[in-house]
C-alpha cells in the first residue's frame, strides 16, 4: 500500500492503486505465456491505504493472541497498550495542531497516534484520527473480545459499523489494461473497464 497512487477511471471516482502482492502467476492461470509483463493491482478510494498505514503502525492489525485482550478492556485502553501511550483517556488540555483555523485538542493518546504514523501534514492527521476516533479506537466503551487478539477484535467492531442495510449498495470496479504487439509490429492498447453493482441484504 504504500506504492499507492492516484489513477483515474472516471471522474466520479477517486481511487487509488496499488500492486496486489506476487502478479507472476497470473501469466499462467489467465493463459498469457506470452505476456513480457503482467501486473495485478487493488483500487481503493483515495485516503484507504494511509488509514490501513496508520492501524498496522498503531498494533491493530495484530494477529498474535495476546492476554491482556479480554472482557472489561475498553477501547481506548487496549488501543494505549497495543501502541505504548502513557494514558488511555481522552483530556481537553492540549492542542495539537491548527487546521483550518480550528484548535484540534488531543490527549496523550493522541499524540501518541501522531508520534507513530508521522503524519506528512495537519490535514492528513486530522483526517485519519477523526477516522480512529470513528471507529472507536479512543472510546471508553469496553470492547467484546474475539479470537484474544486485535485483528480480530476490531474486524468484528467493523463489522457492526460497516454493516449493509436493507437496500443499500455496494460497488465492484474492475479494469483491464492490454498492451499488445501484432506479428508485424504494431502495438495496440485496449481497455476495458466494469463496474458492477451488487445490492446487498442485511444478515
Amino acid at each position: 500500500m504504500a506504492l499507492a497512487r492516484s489513477y483515474y477511471i472516471s471522474p466520479a471516482f477517486a481511487f487509488v492503486a496499488y500492486p496486489n502482492r506476487d502478479s507472476a502467476p497470473y501469466r499462467e492461470w489467465y493463459n498469457i505465456h506470452e505476456a513480457d509483463t503482467v501486473v495485478r493491482g487493488t483500487l481503493r478510494y483515495q485516503g484507504f491505504p494511509e488509514f490501513i498505514r496508520a492501524l498496522v503502525q498503531l498494533g491493530w492489525l495484530d494477529a498474535e493472541p495476546k492476554e491482556w485482550v479480554k472482557e472489561g478492556l475498553t477501547w481506548a485502553e487496549a488501543t494505549k497498550r497495543a501502541a505504548g501511550a502513557n494514558e488511555s483517556s481522552e483530556r481537553w488540555d492540549s492542542l495539537l495542531k491548527l487546521f483550518l483555523s480550528t484548535q484540534w485538542p488531543c490527549s496523550a493518546l493522541v499524540s501518541r497516534v501522531e508520534e507513530l504514523c508521522s503524519f506528512p501534514d495537519a490535514a492528513e492527521a486530522v483526517r485519519v484520527i477523526s477516522g480512529l476516533r470513528w471507529v472507536g479506537l479512543f472510546s471508553p466503551e469496553r470492547l467484546v473480545p474475539r479470537g484474544c487478539n486485535l485483528l480480530d477484535t476490531l474486524c468484528a467492531r467493523l463489522e457492526t459499523l460497516m454493516a449493509y442495510g436493507l437496500g443499500e449498495r455496494d460497488l465492484v470496479m474492475l479494469q483491464h489494461k492490454f498492451v499488445v504487439e501484432l506479428s508485424d509490429g504494431t502495438e495496440v492498447r485496449t481497455l476495458r473497464a466494469k463496474k458492477a453493482c451488487l445490492v446487498l441484504a442485511p444478515i
